[in-house]
């Protein structure tokens, strides 16, 4: 009799798991909570954030990219995009629209100028002279070439001790003959401001051209 009742017992119980299936404990070996057996599955979802960055051209290479397409032939002002972009670096930056004022500001105003009006008239005022003696617009002749010479020859190739010992001698050389780049010979302050241009344009050419840059010149005499 005892036999049969532990019999009985779990036949009922075998049955009760058939009939209720989702049970905890009666045969479903998923874990929900995961806190147990089973399989849990987790979805990650990534999200790439792209940034593009644009550079704008800085003062310098919007100065010289203008000079260089506006003032050519007898109006060229530098030799090349290197001295242009040496000297540049030695002007004060000024302010946008500035159209007097030794700075880029005032010699990129002349620059664009001079596509549609007369670039005889606005490229001597453009480049690193500013303009001839009382008719510099962008600075005098000698504010261009004293910061040209004290940025480009400096250490072994200093010509001046400081601004003020150079625009003394600045005041002392002729500034009657209108700058370009063609001015590379002859007794005269375009001559020295050239050669203080091309200087800037590296050490090695530095090297080469502050030699020429003062009163006793060898080449521009």
């Amino acid at each position: 009799m005892k036999i049969t009742v532990q019999i009985s017992s779990l036949g009922w119980a075998l049955s009760a798991c058939a009939l209720f299936v989702l049970v905890p404990g009666c045969g479903d070996d998923s874990d929900t909570d995961g806190s147990g057996g089973g399989t849990t599955t987790t979805t990650t979802t990534t999200t790439t954030t792209t940034t593009t960055t644009t550079t704008e051209a800085s003062a310098c290479e919007t100065y010289c990219a203008s000079i260089t397409s506006h003032c050519t032939g007898d109006n060229k002002q530098y030799s090349d995009t290197e001295s242009c972009l040496g000297s540049c670096a030695a002007f004060p930056e000024g302010m946008p629209g500035d159209s007097s004022g030794n700075s880029t500001a005032c010699r990129t105003y002349h620059a664009n100028a001079a596509e549609t009006d007369d670039p005889a008239v606005h490229c001597v005022h453009a480049g690193p002279a500013g303009g001839v003696a009382a008719a510099a617009l962008c600075g005098t002749s000698c504010e261009g070439y004293c910061a040209i010479v004290l940025s480009a020859c400096t250490g072994a190739n200093a010509q001046y001790a400081d601004e003020a010992e150079c625009m003394t001698a600045c005041a002392t050389l002729t500034d009657t003959v209108a700058y370009s780049a063609e001015a590379t010979s002859g007794d005269s302050l375009a001559c020295r401001t050239y050669h203080a241009t091309v200087a800037s344009s590296s050490a090695d050419l530095a090297a080469d051209h502050c030699q020429h840059v003062l009163a006793q010149s060898a080449t521009c005499q």
